[in-house]
C-alpha cells in the first residue's frame, strides 16, 4: 500500500473542496492509476500561500507530510494549472519524498 499525500493551491482551496482529486483516487485514474488498489491517503494540505517561487512553505508542508508517513506527495492539478512556480515546487517536494506531478486531468 502506497501512502500518499496531496499539496494543493492555498488560494484555490478557498473554493475547491478537493472533490476532483478524491474522485481520481477513488476511480484509480489520472495520476492515481499507477497505484492500483494500494492507496492510502494520509494527508491533504495546501501550499501555504503564494511563495512567489520560494519553496520554503511547500517544503515545510512536505516535511510534515513525510514525517507523518507520506511516501509520495502529489502537487495537485490546481497548482499545475494556476501557479507559475509549479515545476520548482515539484522539484522541492522531490527532495523530501517521491514527488507526484499532478492529481487529475479535469
Amino acid at each position: 500500500m502506497t501512502k500518499i499525500a496531496i499539496i494543493r493551491c492555498d488560494e484555490k482551496a478557498k473554493t475547491c473542496p478537493g472533490t476532483s482529486c478524491f474522485k481520481a483516487i477513488r476511480e484509480k485514474k489520472d495520476a492515481f492509476g499507477q497505484y492500483g488498489d494500494g492507496i492510502e491517503i494520509i494527508g491533504f494540505d495546501t501550499c501555504g500561500g503564494c511563495g512567489l517561487g520560494k519553496p520554503d512553505k511547500v517544503l515545510e508542508k512536505a516535511r510534515v507530510l513525510k514525517e507523518r508517513g507520506a511516501e509520495v506527495i502529489h502537487v495537485s492539478t490546481c497548482v499545475k494549472t494556476k501557479c507559475p512556480y509549479y515545476a520548482s515546487y515539484v522539484d522541492a517536494v522531490g527532495t523530501v519524498a517521491k514527488a507526484g506531478g499532478y492529481t487529475h486531468l479535469k
